[in-house]
């Protein structure tokens, strides 16, 4: 059971009501509103809790009276009285001695007949309580509505003043704002106190600084214990009632708001009622310094809160996902790589020498196939050269036939016939020559050390071949390079001389280095995108061996770069070209 001091009426009924009873060891008025807990308003003497308490766990409104004797202690007797109204339920406990029963039921009766002056009490104070704090709520939206619109401190404390002004028709009210447990007087109605000094606000400034140390909201009035500083300001304002509200912001007294009233007759709100006000007034309060911070404020408002955001609990699921793109994008940024671009590549030999056939005539032999090494001296084609011996021999038997003619025709001084002998010998001669330049060759040899990289010689063995036919391709071990096609976009950022490594399909796990030798202007179309040929070249050809035709990726050195700019490098550049396109 809580006491309370909100129930004045009843309480000054009780005071009035049961003084001087005989008969009466203890009494105890007790009071709740709806569910709420039972207080005790007023009372005298003891009565045990233990006895009490099933006495309120059975209360019914309905119930009227009842007594029973206490078990415990001098022989007595605890009566009982029940009552309620709306919203309120009233319980009266008497400890009464133990008389005779003739007078028991004499003091009962006069009891009884008390009790429902003290509901009427009860039920005003509880209407009263009612009102005050509907009251205060209507102050209190209409406060916190016109906050935000306040351009200073000065113009919120005569919003608040014009407000409870009109609400509780206070004689006079003042606001003081509060600095470092400093008040100092904002607004008074009126205003006559505010710029000049005066005994009556120094009596403000002091009221206030109590109500700091107090902590809590104040009503006083006039014939009750007062403290000093109130009793002071109420004297030089010729004031009779006080309610006094330190407004906080957490644990920080911010201002303090005294209202007085001169008439003895006038209502103040109740504790409540004057709680909710002073509650409101700080909501205000908060709201205006919302809506109105200082610069420092302000960036200690986006400093605090980009630290909630940052590190709150809401969307901590969002939080870890920025997180980590934060620092995925910090490592991208500063963390160094490499930039290598990848270009498809193929080996080729620059220069090249086609072995064609000489004459019509039968293949016979070709020992080297495609990637085969010919050193200096080493057949490489071989025809069939059986008739050409044979018509070099008929040629030969024919010179020697006309040149015994031609002996006779001039022992015989036959000068027409020696000339005809001799224009036979220089036919068959020249005929000769041409048959024995053609036996010559039907062998070819190598006449440098070369590479077979083409041709299909050696699968046409004992086939007949024609003049002109191709027969093989070879080509100088120098001259075997890397081809690539480079994209038009990287040819600026590439420069000659740049180092590479070119990694072939065929060899997936021994990457080749090779050096840029040339990027030609012959631009070809490759996969909708122009690309330049470019010429690389082996430091040293590999010891495995490396066959013209063979397809890979070349990767070039470009220089030092970061992961971000390496995978936005081609949403950049289309940014760009769309940028300029639109200027």
């Amino acid at each position: 059971m809580a006491e309370t001091g909100e129930y004045a009426v009843l309480t000054r009924s009780v005071a009035q009501h049961f003084a001087g009873i005989e008969g009466v060891l203890a009494s105890r008025t007790l009071v709740r509103s709806g569910k709420d807990q039972w207080v005790s308003v007023a009372g005298k003497g003891e009565i045990d809790p233990d006895v009490a308490m099933p006495v309120l766990q059975n209360f019914d409104a309905d119930g009227g009276g009842s007594i029973q004797p206490v078990k415990e202690g001098p022989a007595a007797w605890l009566a009982s009285y029940f009552t309620g109204g709306a919203g309120v339920d009233l319980c009266l406990l008497f400890l009464l001695a133990d008389l005779p029963p003739d007078k028991l039921e004499t003091l009962l009766a006069s009891l009884e007949a008390k009790a429902g002056w003290l509901l009427v009490a009860a039920l005003k104070d509880h209407s009263s309580k009612r009102d005050s704090i509907a009251l205060s709520l209507d102050i209190g939206s209409k406060l916190l509505i016109e906050a935000a619109r306040a351009k200073s401190r000065a113009a919120l404390a005569d919003q608040w003043i014009a407000r409870l002004e009109k609400a509780l028709k206070p004689d006079v009210m003042a606001v003081t704002w509060v600095r470092a447990d400093s008040p100092k007087l904002a607004a008074v109605s009126g205003g006559n106190l505010v710029d000049r000094q005066s005994g009556s606000r120094a009596a403000l400034e002091k009221l206030a600084e109590q109500a700091i140390d107090a902590r809590s909201v104040q009503l006083y009035r006039q014939g009750e214990v007062i403290p000093p500083q109130v009793a002071d300001a109420m004297a030089s304002l010729d004031a009779k009632s006080a309610m006094i509200l330190p407004i906080y912001l957490g644990d920080t007294c911010q201002a303090v708001v005294p209202v007085f009233w001169s008439d003895t007759l006038s209502e103040m709100p109740n504790l409540d009622a004057a709680d909710i006000i002073a509650q409101i007034l700080g909501e205000a309060l908060t709201i205006y310094r919302r809506a109105r911070p200082s610069i420092f404020r302000r960036l200690g408002n986006w400093a605090a809160g980009l630290f909630r955001a940052i590190f709150g609990k809401r969307a901590a699921r969002l939080k870890l996902i920025l997180l980590a793109i934060a620092i995925l994008t910090a490592i991208a940024v500063y963390v160094p790589t490499p930039s290598r671009p990848a270009f498809e590549a193929l080996i080729e030999a620059r220069d090249r020498s086609i072995v064609s056939a000489p004459f019509d005539g039968f293949l016979v032999e070709a020992p080297l196939e495609l990637g085969d090494r010919a050193d200096i001296g080493d057949t490489l084609i071989a025809l069939e050269d059986t008739d050409f011996k044979l018509e070099i021999a008929r040629a030969e038997a024919e010179v020697n036939r006309i040149s015994s003619e031609m002996q006779t025709a001039r022992a015989r001084r036959e000068t027409a016939q020696v000339r005809a002998l001799e224009a036979q010998m220089q036919q068959v001669v020249v005929q000769r020559d041409l048959l024995s330049y053609q036996l010559d060759q039907t062998l070819i040899t190598a006449q440098a050390e070369q590479i077979v990289v083409g041709g299909d010689a050696w699968r046409r063995i004992g086939a007949r071949v024609r003049l002109g036919d191709p027969l093989i391709e070879l080509a100088r071990p120098g001259s075997i390079a890397v081809r690539a096609f480079i994209d038009e976009t990287w040819v600026l950022d590439i420069s000659e001389g740049a180092t590479a490594s070119v990694l072939l399909a065929a060899f997936p796990d021994q990457p080749i280095p090779v050096q840029l030798d040339r990027i030609t202007t012959e631009v070809q179309m490759r996969d909708g995108v122009n690309s330049f040929p470019t010429w690389f070249t082996f430091d040293a050809l590999p010891e495995f061996g490396v066959l013209v035709g063979m397809r890979g990726i070349v990767r070039v050195e470009t220089g030092p770069s970061n992961y971000l700019r390496e995978y936005t490098r081609g949403p950049v550049l289309w940014a760009k070209s769309l940028i300029w396109r639109w200027q």
